[in-house]
């Protein structure tokens, strides 16, 4: 009789289990939760809470095509990527390396150039890297749904934090 109850309850922990899967896909929990703790860690705001905020916020207006769109590493952050990358200081990357480097800012094969422009000796100069990286990072930024007028109010104004004592 345990045992049916065992094998009852871990259906019914599977189930839910999926359900949540499917629900963070379908609405992107998972890219939004990626986005926002990527830029936690990039820019160490003295300030999380905010500056999350903040963030959200951006991709609000983002969505509303009232702001540009969200970016992870601005040019500074992917020169600094770039130089560590480049262990010789050749001023490029080969194939391999800029690939690396891609899929280390969390990009699919399928969101960037595989076959970018390459110099004589088949690397990826500096301004190639710095062309088509940031380009690339701008798109497919977390879906945020669409708000109706009431729920369009700043998202500050609609948080509330307990005091700490």
């Amino acid at each position: 009789m345990n045992t049916v109850a065992n094998n009852h309850d871990q259906a019914l922990v599977n189930r839910d289990k999926k359900k949540a899967e499917a629900y963070l896909k379908t609405k992107n929990v998972k890219k939004l939760i990626y986005h926002l703790t990527t830029k936690l860690l990039v820019n160490k705001p003295y300030n999380p809470v905010n500056y999350t905020i903040l963030q959200l916020e951006e991709l609000i207006n983002f969505r509303k095509n009232q702001s540009n769109p969200p970016v992870l590493y601005n040019d500074e952050q992917l020169a600094g990527i770039f130089n560590n990358m480049d262990i010789m200081k050749t001023g490029s990357l080969d194939l391999e390396q800029y690939i690396c480097v891609m899929k280390m800012l969390g990009l699919n094969e399928g969101d960037f150039n595989t076959d970018p422009e390459r110099d004589s000796n088949n690397h990826i100069d500096r301004k190639t890297f710095m062309r088509e990286a940031p380009i690339k990072k701008w798109i497919r930024p977390p879906i945020i749904p669409a708000y109706t007028a009431a729920e369009s109010t700043p998202i500050l104004n609609r948080i509330k934090f307990n005091k700490i004592k």
